[in-house]
């Protein structure tokens, strides 16, 4: 069964997939789609996430094989550009280790391919799932948003993803994907060129495992935006997109 995807220019030369942190929809990157007007983009929603919530269930590995089924099928040359945030930076990764001759410039932000602590508590108790009846006050949606360093201006958006998604089994689950990624094999061999970006205030672990996939890979480099948090191409689409576009034209980064 296929992803639903929202596309925008076809009849540009160049595709680029944008792949959604997780618990998110496409929405996320509509400020992308209005600077990349002249480029093909598609935006997938993820299984289990919005549009594609009938599409179960959700795993890294599957996500990723799909995500490439699309690039072979829509993209222009069978080939794309393709931009992650959190866990659509995992994507990024995997898409990478498993079917590099589908991807031209990559850039995989705020990605974690290190353990962290307190797993089982995440997996059994989410915090979203403890406060989901509760988002439905504003009160406690601009609470979250402001922790996440989320716009205000997507709070609606992120309130009807956050409603929809939020079942103890899928959180719990892509927790567990999340958690339990790492590097894979045969990324160590990828010639594509990566851009590895950070928000400059993400947690140590992101930095950390920047630093792990910066080795591993031959061509890549690492760029932290400054002042800013894991979502930044939301808290700051100018910057974000200059990032994408000089990285993908070969260009010196700002």
């Amino acid at each position: 069964m296929d992803l639903f995807v929202k596309e925008t220019g076809r009849e540009n030369e160049e595709s680029i997939v944008f792949i959604t942190g997780g618990g998110l929809s496409g929405w996320m990157w509509d400020k992308q789609l209005e600077e990349f007007a002249d480029y093909h983009c598609l935006v997938p929603d993820l299984p289990e996430h919005g549009k594609s919530k009938h599409i179960t269930p959700f795993t890294i590995e599957t996500a990723a094989e799909q995500i490439i089924e699309l690039i072979k099928e829509r993209a222009h040359n069978k080939k794309a550009h393709i931009v992650g945030i959190s866990l659509g930076g995992q994507l990024v990764i995997q898409i990478l280790g498993t079917a590099p001759e589908v991807v031209d410039h990559a850039m995989a932000s705020g990605t974690v391919v290190r353990p962290y602590y307190g797993r089982f508590a995440l997996t059994m108790m989410p915090l979203s799932i403890i406060f989901r009846p509760f988002l439905k006050s504003d009160f406690i949606l601009k609470k979250f948003l402001e922790n996440g360093k989320i716009p205000l201006e997507y709070s609606e958006n992120y309130r009807k993803d956050i409603m929809e998604f939020n079942t103890y089994g899928l959180t719990k689950r892509m927790l567990n994907e999340n958690a339990a990624f790492r590097i894979p094999k045969g990324l160590c061999k990828v010639e594509n060129s990566v851009l590895i970006t950070m928000g400059e205030t993400e947690w140590e672990i992101v930095h950390e495992s920047a630093e792990d996939l910066n080795k591993c890979l031959a061509h890549s480099q690492i760029f932290k935006a400054p002042g800013l948090y894991h979502l930044w191409n939301l808290q700051s689409p100018e910057l974000f997109n200059k990032t994408v576009r000089a990285w993908i034209n070969d260009k010196d980064l700002l």
